[in-house]
């Protein structure tokens, strides 16, 4: 009789830690949905109510899984950096969050043909598929109207991330990214050593820089001795402005080192200039020995 009641009582404190277990978890996540909303709001590039269709474990390695949710769009709030804009009945997956220790435990919580609110970005290489930024905010009209009063408050540029330094060998490339968030959309401008602007361009030539809803991405294809400097991210709307530096060094090899005198063949496309150091490349070809030609534009 003992053991029995006592397996009864075990049993009955088992569902109790699990059913607080339950209960902490939710408070876990709701507390954390309203955190710093503003901030959610200004730096996730997408926010949309969406209604639960269903979850889903999938692979992502041999021995590991993840939940991903399968919703459907209902209304767009934000939306920059989707090439198509979302609409209404657009169904996509979402993946699992990002700021939470427990995030799995998070998403179990999302209930099926509810709706919420959600702070993503788009998966690269994927129309359909998206990563959750923070834990959804389970929907009500006063949030939705809070949310939609919060985004249109006007904000000067706020830099989302650092650039780091670079160092690479001549004839190398780089790419590099400026995050700047802000109400209006800030604009952006490149800067070579503080003061030798650098040009947007659709068309691809040696360096240029090209702006991508609230990033703005610089090119430098075939990298010369010359280019080494620093450079300067500006971003500016109405209210202000935020810069952001990095420096690029650059490193030359034996080969970067060879002069077009002497050499014949050295100058592909064009031929050696009067210094017998660099080449004149004809039309359409750039390069120290004029080997790179001109792509005429970006898709």
């Amino acid at each position: 009789m003992f053991i029995v009641t006592f397996s009864i009582i075990l049993r009955l404190n088992q569902v109790a830690s699990m059913n607080n277990r339950h209960v902490n978890s939710d408070i876990m996540c709701s507390s954390d949905m309203m955190k710093d909303l503003y901030s959610r709001i200004h730096i996730s590039p997408l926010i949309f109510l969406a209604k639960v269709l269903r979850k889903e474990k999938i692979p992502y390695s041999d021995s590991n899984w993840q939940l991903v949710t399968f919703v459907r769009v209902k209304r767009t709030l934000k939306d920059i950096f989707t090439p198509n804009k979302l609409s209404s009945n657009h169904s996509l997956w979402i993946g699992p969050f990002t700021d939470q220790i427990n995030n799995t435990l998070c998403m179990t919580l999302l209930k099926n043909n509810s709706d919420y609110i959600f702070f993503a970005t788009q998966l690269s290489g994927s129309k359909n598929s998206f990563q959750s930024l923070y834990v959804p905010l389970y929907y009500s009209e006063n949030i939705y109207q809070k949310i939609n009063i919060l985004l249109k408050q006007p904000i000067k540029p706020l830099v989302i991330s650092r650039i780091p330094s670079y160092n690479i060998t001549v004839e190398g490339k780089i790419e590099v990214q400026c995050q700047a968030e802000g109400y209006p959309i800030p604009q952006f401008f490149w800067y070579k050593n503080s003061n030798k602007p650098i040009l947007e361009s659709k068309y691809k030539s040696r360096i240029f820089y090209r702006v991508e809803g609230i990033k703005s991405i610089l090119h430098i294809d075939n990298v010369e001795k010359s280019d080494e400097a620093n450079y300067t991210c500006h971003a500016e709307n109405i209210y202000g402005y935020v810069d952001s530096s990095f420096k690029l060094e650059v490193r030359e090899t034996d080969e970067s080192r060879r002069k077009c005198s002497g050499e014949p063949n050295f100058c592909i496309h064009g031929m050696c200039s009067k210094d017998k150091v660099s080449c004149l490349c004809k039309n359409g070809f750039y390069g120290r020995r004029c080997n790179y030609h001109h792509i005429p534009k970006l898709k």
